[in-house]
């Protein structure tokens, strides 16, 4: 892999990485979650938290989440 291709797939990384930190940021209730719930440190595995989401905020996420998960399973990124 020359250096150019190198260039083209780490900018591909750092924007699917930005697309999923951009919708996440965009989820307010998640974000307020500290805010507005006191969750005492708790590890416990079986505490149930629900978070409201609009439609679209949630496809935002999953869209970019999916091109993360591409580039994670790609062999052209993987790096020997």
């Amino acid at each position: 892999m020359n250096d150019q291709e190198m260039r083209e797939r780490a900018k591909e990384m750092r924007s699917a990485i930005d697309a999923l930190e951009s919708a996440m940021m965009g989820w307010t209730a998640l974000l307020d979650l500290p805010e507005n719930c006191s969750l005492d440190k708790s590890d416990s595995p079986d505490l149930e938290l629900k978070v409201t989401i609009v439609w679209g905020q949630l496809q935002r996420i999953l869209n970019a989440l999916q091109e993360c998960t591409r580039i994670i399973n790609s062999e052209e990124y993987r790096i020997s």
